[in-house]
């Protein structure tokens, strides 16, 4: 999750392409237009921090799940969220799958 959130802070789509399951919900089969949306929304936000909260692996499953806060702004307005993230293993890399918007802790 950390590595994630640096690639949006530092507009590295390739990694958050990269990262993303082929299955989730996020994904895009048009790479060049999902390219451009992430470019963006880099672009039109201010990352300004991240905290995980918790973190749940079930190795046998091939199974994770995060809970974080992301600080964020866009245009000076608070975008920040708290989310639990569902990660699934794809062969020996773990990739974001979705995530549900959940309360702060």
């Amino acid at each position: 999750m950390r590595a994630r959130y640096c690639a949006y802070a530092t507009g590295n789509v390739a990694f958050l392409i990269d990262t993303t399951h082929p299955d989730g919900p996020h994904a895009r089969s048009d790479r060049g237009s999902w390219r451009a949306e992430l470019v963006a929304y880099c672009r039109a936000t201010e990352f300004q921090g991240l905290t995980v909260h918790c973190h749940e692996i079930d190795e046998e499953s091939g199974r994770a799940k995060v809970m974080f806060t992301a600080r964020m702004l866009q245009a000076g307005v608070d975008v920040g969220f708290t989310e639990h993230s569902l990660f699934l293993r794809d062969g020996r890399r773990w990739k974001y799958h979705s995530g549900e918007v959940a309360e702060p802790p």
